[in-house]
Parts: structure tokens; sequence; C-alpha cells
């Protein structure tokens, strides 16, 4: 068996800040029903505004600052500068509480694998990861202001099962269920999506989209809600 290179995964910091004040309440910048849900198991008291953000000017942007770097660096850099403009946007709206945003990435063979446009896109990108690795990368901002806040981005690495008729026959039912269509990378690993991996190198709940343990460590126990 080929032996599975693990540089670049683990945690990393974006920002030389660290917040200072953890006393305000929540706010969770997304509509993921993923990223509630998992918040929800270190918090249950936070509010919700989806930020409204022209996500692909701030990565092409932030691609062509980082561009001398390794691509996965670099994608994992340009995913940390769109949560932190998530961040900044919803300050504008209300600046009294701190602000949670993230942002996901995929990418495979050096290019970012965004949502699908359509069945066959979404196809030809799982068939592209069949028997292949790719890596994760989800980046967190925890924000109060400009001043106060600070940024991480947490890589795992996903192995899918080889390619197969069995295989072949899971992704046209796959497509067909519809769940690849609002996901990057054409998929999501915590339902369906389980079927076609072979192997986890990282964190499992940053490929879900938000890396709580690595949150949780952050925010310490001021939100905590456990019994």
């Amino acid at each position: 068996m080929a032996k599975i290179n693990l540089d670049y995964i683990g945690v990393f910091d974006y920002s030389d800040s660290f917040i200072k004040t953890k006393t305000k309440s929540l706010i969770l910048g997304s509509g993921s029903p993923r990223r509630r849900e998992l918040l929800s198991y270190i918090c249950d008291d936070f509010t919700i505004i989806k930020p409204e953000i022209d996500e692909d000017l701030i990565l092409k942007k932030a691609l062509e600052k980082f561009k001398g770097e390794a691509f996965i660096t670099k994608a994992s850099k340009a995913t940390a500068e769109i949560a932190l403009e998530k961040a900044k946007k919803i300050y504008s709206i209300d600046s009294s509480k701190t602000i949670i945003t993230a942002d996901t990435t995929v990418i495979h063979n050096e290019e970012i694998l965004g949502k699908p446009k359509d069945e066959k896109d979404a196809l030809d990108t799982l068939n592209s990861l069949m028997g292949d690795t790719h890596y994760v990368s989800t980046a967190v901002c925890i924000f109060n202001d400009i001043d106060d806040y600070e940024a991480f981005y947490v890589t795992s690495k996903v192995e899918f099962q080889d390619k197969s008729l069995l295989m072949d026959n899971f992704l046209k039912r796959y497509i067909e269920s519809k769940e690849p269509m609002d996901k990057a990378g054409s998929y999501g690993i915590q339902n369906l999506g389980s079927l076609m991996i072979k192997n986890i190198y990282g964190d499992y709940y940053n490929i879900v989209g938000l890396p709580i343990a690595e949150l949780y460590k952050r925010l310490g126990d001021d939100y905590e809600d456990i019994d």
C-alpha cells in the first residue's frame, strides 16, 4: 500500500492576532444547517446571519496574493480570507456580539472544487476523486472587531474508494438523491457520501464544515453548553 503524504494536515494560524474578549453572545455567520448543528454541540444560544459577499472575487484576489506558496497553503489561506471578509460583513450589520464565520474548500490536484454547476459536473467531479486523495480545508474566524479577532484553518485529507462497478452504480444513485448539488467537491461526508470514503486523515468535523474541537479550545468554556 502506497504511503499517504500527511504534509499540510493539521491546525494552522492565519492571523497573528488572538481574540481578547470572550464574554459576548455569538453570531454564527452561516446559512449552513451543518454548521448550525455543529456549533450547537458547544453552544445553544446564538443567532444566525448569512453574510452576502463576493466569494469568487475574494478568492481570486487571495490566490494572487499568496501565489508564491504551495497550492494547498495558498488555497487554505484564500479560504481564511473569505471567512474574515464574512465576519467583517456581519460586523457591519451587528457589532454587538462575537461573530463566528467559516468557509470550506476542497482541493484536488491543485484545483479548487466548488459546488457543482449541474448533475454532469457533479458526476465528473466524483469520478475524478475515485481511487485518489484530496484535501479539505476549513477556515474559521472568531471576530469582535478588526482589532480583536483571530483566524485559523484546519486541513484534513480524504481518500476515496477505488473506482469499481459498485461505485459506478452508487454514483448514479447519489447524483439522483440531489445530495451533492449544494456541496463543495460534490459530496457530503456525513450522509450518503460516507459510502465513498476509504480513509480519513485529520479532523472529521473539519470535513463536515466546522472544526468544533479547535473552535471549542479557542473559545474556552464561556459558551459551554454541556450537562
